[in-house]
């Protein structure tokens, strides 16, 4: 709070300045009334109550210079001043955010986790100062992680890189309550516009992949004392007319065609790799294992009855 030694104070040049910036950050909160805005520098001790409104209308005159938008006080505001602009904001349109969107999408399917969330935090924090309601949620919706628990994902995050091992409560789609799982944690990827933990069940003994917008509470972890190993399931495929850039670590190229290129990929468990390849769409071929190849024909068929209907 600002003290002010003595009356004579209040006639120095420098509370304009004083009276100005508290009167932004008022506006800033609320929108206020001019008796209100008077009994604020009263009780801040920056204005005399002997002092006329006339000051206050000098004061909304002073940040309108700065660059500050404040509406007229009417019926429709409940005769109150309403900023709507201040030159402390981020100037973003709408335009900007679908630049910025199909930058992202032309990224996303190889961006590393660790990157992710900091692009999640850092778009936060550009937020918090565009001004504007719409444009503000629409760029913050340009993060994948918005609706995440950032605490839950950082944890994460932290704990693959050690392979430590994790106690969560975990919630299953089929399941009414949450049940406690074991996990030795992996990996955490983002694929299909979700967030998966990958790891290894201690209980069953198992790999598995887990949606962490499932992921209830991590009670606890450990460094990880028993060992599993690294398993991942491999499937050959023709790629026709896509451009190698989009593939991702899990995927080597191991020939060319004359359209089309030969590539390997090693994915974490069968469910993942059927993932893949359906992202694809027509423009893959699965040419080994054969096992894997019928699945996906019997995926496809599956897909092609359900839209039958």
């Amino acid at each position: 709070m600002l003290v002010l030694d003595g009356k004579t104070d209040l006639n120095q040049i420098s509370l304009t300045g004083v009276r100005a910036i508290t009167l932004i950050g008022l506006l800033a909160v609320a929108p206020r009334s001019l008796e209100e805005i008077r009994q604020a520098f009263i009780d801040l001790k920056i204005m005399d109550e002997s002092h006329s409104n006339d000051i206050l209308r000098i004061d909304l005159n002073t940040i309108k210079s700065f660059g500050c938008e404040i509406s007229r006080p009417c019926a429709k505001t409940g005769y109150k001043y309403v900023l709507t602009k201040h030159p402390f904001t981020i100037p973003v349109t709408l335009e900007d955010v679908k630049v910025l969107k199909r930058l992202f999408n032309n990224m996303k399917s190889s961006i590393d986790i660790t990157r992710l969330f900091k692009f999640n935090q850092l778009l936060n924090k550009i937020a918090k100062y565009i001004y504007e309601d719409e444009i503000r949620e629409e760029f913050y919706g340009l993060s994948p992680l918005k609706h995440y628990n950032s605490d839950i994902v950082n944890t994460l995050i932290n704990v693959c890189e050690e392979e430590n091992t994790i106690t969560i409560m975990y919630q299953k789609a089929t399941a009414k309550y949450p049940k406690q799982q074991e996990i030795i944690a992996k990996k955490l990827v983002y694929k299909s516009n979700k967030l998966y933990l990958y790891g290894y069940d201690l209980n069953k003994k198992v790999y598995v992949t887990l949606l962490v917008s499932r992921i209830v509470s991590i009670d606890s972890k450990k460094i990880t004392n028993e060992k599993c190993k690294n398993n991942t399931f491999n499937v050959n495929f023709e790629l026709k007319d896509f451009d190698a850039d989009f593939l991702t670590d899990e995927e080597i190229v191991i020939g060319n065609n004359k359209n089309s290129i030969l590539v390997e990929g090693q994915y974490f468990n069968e469910f993942l790799a059927i993932q893949r390849i359906l992202y694809f769409g027509p423009k893959c071929t699965v040419t080994k294992p054969m096992e894997f190849r019928d699945k996906i024909i019997s995926k496809l068929k599956e897909m092609r009855k359900l839209y039958e209907k």
